[in-house]
């Protein structure tokens, strides 16, 4: 009797173990992680039939009344979402100073002393927004890994690279570079006319696309090939990792390869926006109450250090919440983590410091 009662007790240590680091696992909870950021791709792939009005007789695309306001709302409400997670977070900011100050004010000086700055400014604009997507897509991968108890650079590489080749590589291979060599045009404001260098790159259109279609397919096989000798070593799979990268790859060779430019741009804008919600909608807990609200009720000259205490403050809760990060409970919800998680494997893609 006492065999069997020892033997109930271990398997049910072992079940709510295996259910616990089940949970963990999660960014959020498995039905928020799917929408969101798990099948966010393939989602988008879905509305972007529903925000755009079908194709033209010759080939125009034209979005519905309200499909270009609320993208252009909710792409951008992202991008400035980041303020708060990174500016107003003594603990970022004080690493990255000279980043967030420093740089942004020298660029915006030499784009309005400086015609050819503010041009190749607008020009690298549009392929470090194709980068930035990548990026992100890879800093979500590295967090699922990390969910699973992997060291950090334990296969950083291969996803990083996997990133770039299942979303730029569709875009170089596809019907959707010819937007994107347009950016070039650009530089007629120079007096710089890429009309002819544009032209005999698509010269070599189908090379290309040979090119990113085996050097994509070689690349795959060695990404599996390697995170399998990775298995062997005790690397833990994480099948949400899995999920993200498969959607991702499917959407974004549908989208960038077959799809008119309005459409590839919405899928690939929107799991980008999805973020919003976790940095903004599901952290109110975190600027009580109303961060906004307080600080348009502030007169002018009292919001800026108001707003250096809020974000001081919110800093202290985000140090506390990872010393007891060891300590929480089954079930916690990850979602408020991860834009601050996300923000710190993002700096680190572009070279910040670790």
């Amino acid at each position: 009797m006492a065999t069997e009662v020892a033997g109930f007790d271990s398997t049910r240590t072992l079940a709510l173990t295996a259910i616990e680091r089940w949970q963990r696992s999660f960014i959020a909870n498995p039905v928020y992680d799917a929408v969101f950021f798990m099948f966010s791709p393939l989602l988008g792939l879905g509305l972007a039939f529903v925000v755009a009005r079908p194709v033209g007789p010759h080939g125009q695309v034209a979005m519905l009344y309200w499909g270009g306001p609320v993208w252009t709302v909710w792409t951008y409400a992202h991008l400035c979402a980041v303020v708060f997670r990174s500016h107003l977070n003594p603990a970022i900011f004080s690493r990255h100073r000279g980043r967030f100050i420093a740089v942004p004010l020298v660029l915006y000086a030499g784009m309005l002393s400086s015609m050819w700055v503010f041009t190749i400014g607008l020009v690298l604009a549009v392929y470090w927004d194709v980068y930035h997507t990548s990026a992100q897509n890879f800093g979500f991968c590295r967090i699922y890994d990390a969910k699973q108890g992997n060291a950090p650079e334990q296969g950083r590489d291969l996803d990083f690279w996997l990133n770039h080749v299942i979303y730029i590589g569709p875009i170089l291979g596809g019907l959707n570079l010819v937007p994107h060599l347009m950016a070039l045009n650009r530089f007629k404001r120079v007096g710089v006319d890429q009309v002819t260098f544009i032209t005999s790159i698509l010269r070599f259109l189908p090379l290309i696309t040979l090119v990113v279609v085996v050097g994509g397919l070689t690349f795959i096989g060695f990404y599996l090939y390697s995170y399998w000798r990775l298995s062997q070593q005790g690397y833990r799979v994480s099948p949400q990792k899995i999920c993200l990268l498969v959607s991702t790859a499917a959407a974004s060779i549908l989208a960038w390869g077959f799809l008119p430019p309005v459409r590839a741009f919405f899928v690939a804008n929107f799991p980008c926006a999805s973020v919003l919600r976790d940095r903004v909608v599901d952290r109110k807990d975190e600027h009580p109450p109303g961060v906004w609200a307080r600080a348009d009720r502030l007169r002018p000259a009292a919001r800026p250090a108001r707003l250096r205490d809020l974000g001081r403050s919110h800093g202290d809760r985000v140090q506390a919440r990872r010393r007891a990060d060891d300590e929480r409970p089954v079930g916690r919800d990850y979602g408020r983590d991860l834009a601050d998680a996300l923000l710190v494997r993002r700096l680190r893609v572009v070279g910040a410091p670790a």
